[in-house]
C-alpha cells in the first residue's frame, strides 16, 4: 500500500501517529517531497499500528536500497 491511496482521514490519523505534519504526508503522498529514513520508519510503524501496510521501502530511496531492511523483510 502507498500513501496516495489513503484517504484524507486516514492520512491526518496517520500523520498524528508519525508525529509529523497531514501537509507533509500529503506532499510525500503525492510525491512533491520526500522524507528521511527516520520518518520512513515513523511512518511505517503509524501505518502498522493503524493496520495498514505502507512499507519504509516505499518512502525513502535508502531504505529502498537497504541490504539490512531486505534481508529483514525475507526473514533472514
Amino acid at each position: 500500500m502507498k500513501l496516495i491511496d489513503l484517504d484524507p482521514t486516514q492520512l491526518k490519523r496517520l500523520a498524528a501517529l508519525a508525529k509529523t505534519s497531514y501537509g507533509s504526508l500529503r506532499h510525500v503522498a503525492a510525491g512533491r517531497r520526500g522524507v528521511s529514513s527516520e520518518a520512513a520508519i515513523r511512518i511505517e510503524r503509524g501505518a502498522k499500528r493503524m493496520g495498514l501496510d505502507v512499507r519504509r521501502e516505499s518512502l525513502n530511496a535508502g531504505c529502498e536500497m537497504c541490504e539490512f531492511a531486505r534481508d529483514c523483510r525475507r526473514g533472514k
